[in-house]
């Protein structure tokens, strides 16, 4: 399974584990399949939604992040570096700071 890289693209938006789970609890998954062609997520996102061990196998947000790998960005060495940067951040997880180095390197 091949991730992509960051490029940003014209629409295309940044998001943590809170804003999928937000959309999912609000508007329902449909909704995320509607602009999956929009949506990035970093790895440490997809670790939070589908990978965690607490995490429902049946779970539909999970479900929708393992059927569309293709949303799943790498950290790029400039990603990483502010990655770690927002890490130190009191109050910002792994997840936040990975979709926030992202959105500010790439402008999503």
């Amino acid at each position: 399974m091949q991730k992509k890289a960051v490029s940003p693209g014209l629409f295309q938006v940044v998001m943590d584990s809170s804003s999928l789970i937000n959309i999912q609890r609000n508007f329902g998954i449909t909704a995320l399949e509607k602009v999956k062609d929009e949506i990035l997520i970093p790895e440490q996102v997809k670790m939070e939604v589908a990978d965690h061990p607490k995490i429902n196998k049946k779970d539909s947000l999970r479900k929708f992040v393992l059927d569309h790998p293709e949303i799943v960005v790498t950290l790029g060495d400039e990603e990483e570096e502010r990655f770690f940067e927002l890490l130190t951040e009191p109050g910002i997880d792994s997840g936040e700071a990975a979709a926030m180095a992202v959105a500010l390197l790439t402008g999503c």
